[in-house]
């Protein structure tokens, strides 16, 4: 599946959770319609944890892409842990 296609599923799934929280709130008489543009306690911890969740995402991401890249040649033939040289080209492996 594309990479575009989870984001923009879990954005719509994130939206639409959001937007059943303050039609709940609304109706339960916890806030007003002025409420929902002002950013309380609770929306503030949301933020940051999700700010906190795609700095951790970013950063695992960008370990995997580090790792897969030491375990492949330039010419694309996949190496093992114990090989020096790439078997296809010859090329000494990259530290």
């Amino acid at each position: 599946m594309k990479h575009w296609v989870v984001a923009v599923s879990w954005g719509t799934a994130v939206g639409i959770a959001v937007l059943t929280y303050n039609l709940w709130a609304y109706c339960c008489g916890r806030c007003t319609l002025r409420g929902f543009l002002v950013i309380g306690p609770f929306e503030t911890s949301i933020l940051g944890l999700t700010l906190v969740a795609a700095l951790l995402l970013v950063l695992v991401k960008a370990l995997h892409r580090r790792q897969r890249a030491r375990c492949r040649c330039r010419c694309g033939a996949v190496l093992s842990d114990t090989w020096g040289f790439c078997p296809e080209c010859g090329t000494p492996r990259q530290a």
